[in-house]
């Protein structure tokens, strides 16, 4: 087939606003159903802890022994179907390490019942704020993990209400840390699972991660994401590379967020493969960067979807609204805090449909609001488009600056296959 490329130059920039607009109505929330099914993906060694000795723990206390046990490292905790209520104090009415959060230790991974991811549930209601405040960090989430290789497979985990996130990945220990998060169901927290490198801190740190076959829905605390993978706050030269698979992320505020967010000269990878955002305010949003308070200049990110759907996004976003809106930078604090950034999208055999307002946008940058003035220069989105199952009828809007002045250099660029 032939190919079509479209560089955008000019657009009406009254359209922008249209990115701008709330939508009003919450919509009703399900439960998801869970198949059952044990999925066949892949597992590389650096996850694979068969060889690993397992520790079985089948209530509360002995969860939390096992875990905060250094002598545990390197170890798989098995735990047996329950709900594990997490808590401030002990029996005893002695306060609990971590505030009562549970922080993997290194090479430790967590295993609930195989084919059942409802048979295990870490509840989390009852930690108060203080429980979720982390040294150089501020606030983080209920379950911890990030040293040497961790996983978290076949359980719940609920109701972090207080919290960032119900599972957190900021945890430090030397080389790159190995994420696998897979059969979960992660629900009632500002975010279901937050893949992020955040603070100078973290500046420089490099994540591989495995996001495969989980379901995240009904994070409607704070902004309400059901995946987050970010490079925050300072996070400059972080390195996030992340094969997501079969998930499926629904009835959040926001489906999926990929940013640079107050970082400079990061870098995250993304492939996606039959992943659904669904049934959300807005199912993604992939931005190169942005500044919050703290410049965003020289990122890149580059994501690759195959087979994966942005449909019926139609519910409640405290920002953009819709199927699947990219930006090469954007800007919320002050005239130009971000420039030469660059997003690569490549969507193939991609649905997108039935989204309120857009089901495709993409903006080389953007202050937001537009009162802020330049959002900075040399801002780029590049869009590889090829056999998209509604791209006849999809509702698009490309623009390269909002507000639209002279000189900015930053593009959209759109190719058609």
């Amino acid at each position: 087939m032939g190919i079509n490329k479209t560089k955008f130059t000019t657009t009406k920039i009254f359209a922008a606003n249209l990115l701008l607009c709330f939508a009003m109505t919450l919509q009703t929330q399900t439960a998801p159903t869970d198949s059952d099914l044990v999925f066949s993906d892949k597992v590389q060694t650096k996850f694979d802890f068969s060889n690993a000795p397992s520790v079985i723990v089948a209530n509360i206390e002995e969860l939390y022994s096992a875990v905060n046990n250094p002598q545990n490292a390197g170890s798989q905790i098995v735990i047996a179907p329950g709900v594990y209520m997490l808590s401030v104090n002990d029996a005893a009415n002695m306060p609990r390490p971590n505030g009562g959060r549970l922080e993997l230790q290194e090479n430790m991974s967590l295993q609930g019942v195989v084919g059942d991811r409802s048979a295990v549930v870490i509840e989390a209601i009852n930690l108060p704020a203080s429980s979720y405040k982390a040294p150089t960090i501020g606030r983080t989430g209920a379950i911890r993990m990030g040293r040497g290789s961790n996983s978290i497979e076949w359980l719940g985990v609920r109701n972090a209400r207080q919290g960032s996130a119900n599972i957190e990945t900021e945890l430090v220990s030397p080389g790159t840390a190995y994420i696998r998060i897979a059969h979960i169901a992660s629900s009632g927290s500002e975010r279901g699972i937050d893949l992020r490198n955040v603070g100078e801190t973290l500046a420089g740190r490099v994540i591989e991660a495995q996001i495969v076959d989980n379901d995240l829905y009904e994070n409607t605390f704070g902004i309400g994401e059901g995946l987050r993978i970010v490079n925050n706050a300072g996070a400059n030269g972080g390195v996030i590379s992340a094969t997501l698979s079969g998930n499926r992320s629904h009835n959040n505020y926001i489906g999926l967020l990929v940013e640079n967010n107050g970082s400079s000269l990061a870098r995250i990878s993304i492939s996606s493969s039959g992943d659904r955002f669904f049934e959300n305010g807005l199912g993604a949003l992939v931005g190169a960067g942005l500044s919050s308070g703290d410049l965003a200049n020289g990122n890149t990110v580059n994501f690759t979807a195959k087979e994966t759907s942005f449909e019926n996004n139609n519910g409640f976003s405290l920002f953009d609204v819709g199927g699947l809106v990219i930006i090469g930078g954007e800007n919320v604090s002050f005239p130009n805090g971000t420039s030469n950034n660059n997003v690569n999208v490549s969507l193939s055999a991609c649905t997108m449909q039935n989204n309120q307002l857009v089901d495709l946008a993409a903006i080389g940058a953007r202050s937001n609001p537009k009162s802020i003035g330049s959002p900075g220069t040399n801002n780029h989105v590049t869009l590889d488009i090829s056999n998209a199952s509604t791209q006849n009828r999809l509702k698009q809007f490309f623009m390269n600056s909002i507000p639209d002045l002279l000189g900015l250099m930053n593009t959209v660029t759109v190719i058609n296959h």
